[in-house]
């Protein structure tokens, strides 16, 4: 399919040429997909890649699985400590 041409593009865009009368329906899509980055620090990530390939996984595959897992309760990550609270009257 070739480009639409600069004429043919100020046709399209021209309110005057739109067919009110007979609109064509579009539906969006019905699902969504978010992608995020996550660090690790090289001992993590050599960490998770042979976890990942213990379970033939790929690594990707695996992060995917193991958050959902946690977000299922089917895992629970540790929680990082609370900071160290000065006894009171120190600062």
């Amino acid at each position: 399919m070739d480009e639409p041409t600069m004429q043919e593009l100020e046709e399209l865009q021209n309110p005057e040429n739109w067919d009110w009368e007979h609109p064509e329906i579009h539906h969006g899509r019905t699902t969504t997909v978010t992608e995020i980055c996550v660090r690790f620090s090289s001992s993590e990530l050599r960490a998770v890649a042979q976890a990942a390939r213990r379970r033939e996984l790929s690594l990707t595959a695996f992060i995917h699985q193991a958050a959902l897992d946690a977000a299922a309760g089917h895992i629970v990550p540790d929680k990082k400590p609370a900071p160290a609270q000065s006894p009171p009257g120190e600062r």
